[in-house]
């Protein structure tokens, strides 16, 4: 079971929250993540970081840590998502809190085999059930907006042809 406690730590620390609760890296976090990355990028990383935690480790660090090797690793993620595309169904509750926690991101892509996923997690974890809520609202959201955006630029392409 390979844990770096001491490098997640010194990643963690460069994670700080914006008044608005984003979260966000400064450069010690990036630079920490890069050497995380050049040593442990040919293993499960991602195991790694979670044999990492420790009872004190703020979660949603984790999750955001997560988020910023989707941009740090060479494959822009790939690995990372394959590494932890399970997390969302086991029974490690810790390991479903920090997938919930991550931002710009769903369970699956696909909105009924993402309802299918948090209905289950919601009834395994039922503390859990808001996390869920919130990503099936976002969820839905984001595929709205995106519709609206369309449907709007389409309408003004539409005007420029016309006049």
């Amino acid at each position: 079971m390979t844990s770096d406690f001491e490098l997640v730590d010194k990643i963690l620390d460069g994670f700080y929250y914006e008044d608005s609760g984003v979260s966000r890296a400064n450069q010690q976090g990036f630079d920490q993540t890069d050497i995380f990355v050049d040593r442990y990028f040919n293993e499960d990383f991602a195991e790694i970081i979670y044999n990492s935690i420790t009872k004190d480790t703020d979660l949603s660090k984790v999750a955001t840590l997560l988020d910023v090797l989707v941009w740090s690793t060479p494959d822009n993620g790939t690995r990372l998502e394959e590494l932890v595309h399970d997390w969302i169904t086991s029974d490690n509750k810790t390991k479903v809190q920090i997938i919930l926690l991550r931002q710009d991101w769903f369970p699956r892509q696909d909105r009924e085999e993402n309802i299918k996923v948090l209905e289950k997690v919601k009834l395994k974890f039922p503390d859990l059930a808001e996390l869920c809520n919130y990503h099936l609202e976002e969820f839905d959201y984001q595929k709205k907006t995106g519709l609206r955006r369309i449907e709007l630029l389409f309408k003004i392409a539409d005007k420029l042809k016309k006049s």
